[in-house]
C-alpha cells in the first residue's frame, strides 16, 4: 500500500492495475502541449504588428552608424578625384612627348647647353652647324644692350641743357643698338619735351606705350604732350585714359581740365578741377582754376566763395584779388570791385593793380565815376584783353606751369 508523503493523513486505496494504466495515460496527455493551430512553421511566430515596429526600427541607423557611412563616401569621393587628376598628368605628358617626337622626329638630342639657343630669326636650330653660328649672334645683342644702357644711363645722370643736342645723339644711338629698349625712348622723349618739339616727344612716348602699354606716367606725358602741342582733343582722351587706372592722379585731372577749357566746355572742366582741390587742397592754382571756370559760366556765388576762400589761405595771391575784382566787376558791383583793388594796392603797389584796369574784365564798371575816379583820369589806356590774362585765359596759363603771380602780372 503506497502512501503520499506530503498528506500523511491521506489513506491510500488499493487501485487496480487498469485503473493505474489510465491515471498514467491520462498525466502524459496532461503533460504533452497540444500543436499549433496555424501548423508547426508558425510556432513562436510575431505578430504583424510587431513585425512592423521591427522593420522601422531596422530603418533607423544610429548617430555613429551614419557618420561612419558618410566618412566613407567623402574618403571614396577623395580617392576618385585623385585618380582622376593623376590619369589627366598622366595623359598630358604622353600627349607632350608624342608631339615633341612627332614635331622633330630627326633632331638629336644632345646635352650640350648650346642646344638651346636660339638662332638669329627666333627658331629652334636644326644642325651643330647653325648652333655654332647663332651663338655670336647672341653675344653680339647682349653688347649692344649693355652698351645701349650705359649711354642712357650716361644722359640720364647728366642732364645739360647746353647738351640736348649730343644727349639726342647718344640716346637714338642707343635706341639703334636696342631698338626695344623702352628706356631710350622715353629718355629720349624727356629730351625732346624740353626742347619743345612736340612731334618728335609724341612719337617716342607712343614708341613707350607700344611697348608698354600699362604704363600710366606714359599715357600722363602724351596728354601733356598733346596739351603743348596744341591737341586738345587727343590730350582730353589720354588723360581719361590715365585715369582709368588712376583715378587719383592730380596731373591728369589738371590736363583733362585745361584740354576741356580749350575745349569751351567749363561746366565738364569743373567735374575735373572739384576733383582735383580734392584731391590736393593745399593746390592754390587748382582752386583758382576752380573759380574762374565758375566765372566762366558766371555762377558768380560759387566763384566768390573760391577766391575768398584763396585769400583767406594766402593774403598774398595776386590771382586771387585779380579774379575777386573781376567776379564784383561782372556783376556791376563797382564799390565792392573797387574795394578788392585798393587792398591790392596796399598790398602790391598801384603801378602793378593800375595794369590790372586795363583789361577788358573791367568793362561792366569801366565808365562808372567811382572807376574813373580810382584810376584817375587820362590814366585808363584804350582796353585790350591781350595786355593782362583775363579771367579765361587764366586757368591755361596756370595749367602750363606758370606762377600765379606771374600770370596775373604779364602785360
Amino acid at each position: 500500500m503506497e502512501s503520499d508523503p506530503k498528506n500523511i493523513y491521506r489513506v491510500d486505496m488499493p487501485v487496480s492495475p487498469s485503473r493505474r494504466r489510465l491515471q498514467e495515460e491520462e498525466e502524459r496527455n496532461a503533460q504533452t502541449k497540444p500543436p499549433p493551430l496555424f501548423g508547426p512553421s508558425d510556432a513562436g511566430a510575431p505578430s504583424r504588428s510587431e513585425r512592423r515596429r521591427r522593420r522601422r526600427s531596422s530603418r533607423r541607423q544610429h548617430p555613429d552608424d551614419v557618420a561612419r557611412s558618410s566618412n566613407k563616401w567623402i574618403w571614396a569621393g577623395l580617392t576618385l578625384v585623385v585618380l582622376l587628376y593623376c590619369a589627366a598628368l598622366a595623359f598630358n605628358r604622353f600627349r607632350e612627348r608624342r608631339q615633341r617626337s612627332t614635331a622633330s622626329p630627326n633632331v638629336p638630342v644632345t646635352a650640350s647647353p648650346v642646344a638651346a639657343v636660339p638662332t638669329a630669326t627666333g627658331g629652334s636650330p636644326s644642325s651643330p652647324q647653325t648652333l655654332v653660328q647663332a651663338s655670336p649672334t647672341v653675344t653680339e645683342d647682349i653688347a649692344s644692350l649693355k652698351k645701349a644702357l650705359s649711354l642712357v644711363n650716361s644722359v640720364a645722370s647728366n642732364r645739360d641743357a647746353e647738351r640736348a643736342s649730343a644727349e639726342e645723339d647718344i640716346l637714338r644711338r642707343a635706341i639703334a643698338l636696342a631698338p626695344d629698349l623702352t628706356e631710350a625712348h622715353r629718355e629720349l622723349a624727356r629730351l625732346l619735351e624740353r626742347k619743345k618739339d612736340h612731334e618728335g616727344a609724341e612719337a617716342e612716348w607712343r614708341a613707350v606705350l607700344s611697348r608698354s602699354p600699362d604704363s600710366v606716367a606714359a599715357r600722363i606725358r602724351l596728354a601733356a604732350v598733346f596739351l603743348a602741342g596744341d591737341q586738345p582733343a587727343n590730350a582730353l582722351e589720354m588723360a581719361r585714359w590715365a585715369l582709368e587706372d588712376d583715378p587719383y592722379s592730380s596731373e591728369s585731372h589738371a590736363i583733362a581740365a585745361a584740354a576741356l577749357g580749350e575745349l569751351q566746355q567749363p561746366r565738364e572742366a569743373i567735374v575735373h578741377l572739384r576733383r582735383l582741390v580734392a584731391i590736393d587742397r593745399d593746390d592754390l592754382a587748382a582752386q583758382n582754376n576752380l573759380g574762374v571756370a565758375y566765372l566762366t559760366i558766371a555762377d558768380y556765388r560759387e566763384a566768390l566763395l573760391v577766391f575768398q576762400e584763396v585769400l583767406r589761405r594766402d593774403a598774398g595771391n595776386s590771382v586771387a584779388f585779380y579774379n575777386l575784382a573781376v567776379c564784383y566787376a561782372r556783376q556791376a558791383l563797382a564799390r565792392d570791385s573797387i574795394e578788392t583793388l585798393k587792398l591790392a594796392e596796399r598790398k602790391f603797389g598801384r603801378p602793378f593793380v593800375l595794369s590790372w584796369t586795363q583789361s577788358a574784365d573791367f568793362d561792366p564798371i569801366r565808365e562808372g565815376a567811382e572807376f574813373r575816379g580810382f584810376v584817375g583820369s587820362g590814366s585808363i589806356a584804350s582796353s585790350d584783353a591781350k595786355q593782362t590774362p583775363s579771367a579765361e585765359g587764366e586757368a591755361v596759363s596756370i595749367a602750363e606751369g606758370a606762377a600765379p603771380e606771374r600770370a596775373a602780372s604779364e602785360p
